[in-house]
């Protein structure tokens, strides 16, 4: 029996008091499941000059953090790579980013790898000729393991995942994940996907919003920055493409056979690769990961109300984050377009949001 009630017309109207503020988006897309049923698929307010439309996509970052994680486990599923395989049985010598030989598969989904540099601007605004430099430069923080990894872990799994398959990440992910859960036109990980003139039309741009700390913003409408559609990155998605996979997860964990997905044991022992709370020095909080999803969500900037049995992903800048819950058997994807560079911005969204919306009913 669930421990909570979602309570859909508070969660309406704080999402609309927000966007009435103007501060932190003039749009939004909501995605709610409750034990199975879509209970909310729904977009609000202005996205530019257009209605926002719950099929527009949106870069969504690090909310879509699990997707590789969710790569990786059907390998291990099948018996390519166990979580202890360190990463230079699968790429040899060719390490980058400071990744240490010894460094395994679980430590990179956890983020308890030393890894940190680059960030997800900083290799969008480097010239592609000159990344390979970034690769060579990055050292690991020698101060802790515990710092989260924005993309070079995630580009790391994405080599090991081409080594196994002979296939680029972003391909297996669309083609062994997303489309057999029928959202890989919800869900946009690879640059032909994003090219398509009938996908780019749908692509929406986070506005300005909140920056206190400026930051240098770019139109993810341009054909240079379209390319850039990877699954390190988070790719493109509408709340009811992130909320599906999200749910389909919870599904597998409650022990529901699905396609695209691996099987419930699988997807346990990908849980397992997990860092208790613990300082991380780049998000300057305890926090802790398993699997690729964020855990203990307030420690997240959740608030209080969100279950401990809750998982899920935030994304800075892009103001975004998802939680599913299998034990009470719930699913909440939230996107508004205003930009946010400050953390205690994101969580003051999240906790208005979530806590409006979750009932403890016992």
């Amino acid at each position: 029996m669930s421990l909570v009630a979602i309570e859909i017309d508070a969660f309406i109207e704080e999402l609309e008091r927000l966007l009435d503020s103007k501060i932190y988006g003039t749009g939004a897309q909501a995605y709610v499941e409750v034990q199975n049923s879509v209970i909310l698929d729904s977009a609000f307010g202005q996205s530019g000059c257009a209605t926002m439309k719950v099929t527009d996509v949106h870069p969504v970052y690090c909310a879509l953090k699990p997707l590789m994680a969710i790569g990786i486990a059907i390998l291990e599923d099948s018996g390519e790579l166990t979580y202890e395989t360190k990463v230079s049985e699968l790429m040899g010598t060719d390490l980058s980013f400071g990744c240490k030989s010894e460094t395994t598969i679980s430590e990179l989904l956890c983020h308890g790898a030393s890894l940190s540099f680059p960030s997800a601007a900083r290799w969008r605004m480097t010239p592609p000729s000159d990344r390979d430099a970034l690769r060579l430069v990055a050292q690991p923080i020698s101060k802790t393991r515990y710092a989260y990894s924005e993309i070079s872990g995630w580009i790391i799994l994405g080599e090991c995942i081409k080594r196994l398959t002979g296939t680029d990440a972003d391909l297996f992910l669309r083609d062994s994940v997303l489309r057999p859960l029928g959202i890989d036109t919800e869900i946009l990980v690879d640059p032909s996907s994003a090219l398509d003139a009938r996908e780019r039309d749908r692509v929406r741009v986070s506005i300005g919003g909140l920056p206190v700390e400026s930051i240098p913003m770019y139109s993810e409408r341009l054909r240079p920055h379209l390319l850039e559609c990877h699954s390190f990155f988070g790719g493109y998605s509408s709340m009811r493409g992130l909320g599906h996979f999200y749910s389909s997860v919870k599904a597998v964990m409650n022990g529901v056979k699905i396609s695209g997905l691996p099987s419930t044991g699988g997807v346990d022992r990908l849980i397992r690769c997990s860092r208790q709370k613990e300082w991380d020095h780049i998000l300057k909080r305890q926090c802790s990961f398993a699997g690729g999803f964020m855990t203990q969500l307030d420690g997240h900037g959740f608030g209080p109300l969100v279950p401990q049995t809750a998982i899920g992903h935030s994304a800075g800048v892009a103001n975004c984050s998802v939680i599913t819950d299998p034990r009470n058997d719930f699913t909440i994807a939230i996107y508004l377009n205003g930009v946010c560079t400050r953390s205690e911005d994101l969580s003051f969204v999240r906790e208005r949001i979530y806590g409006s919306t979750i009932r403890r009913t016992r």
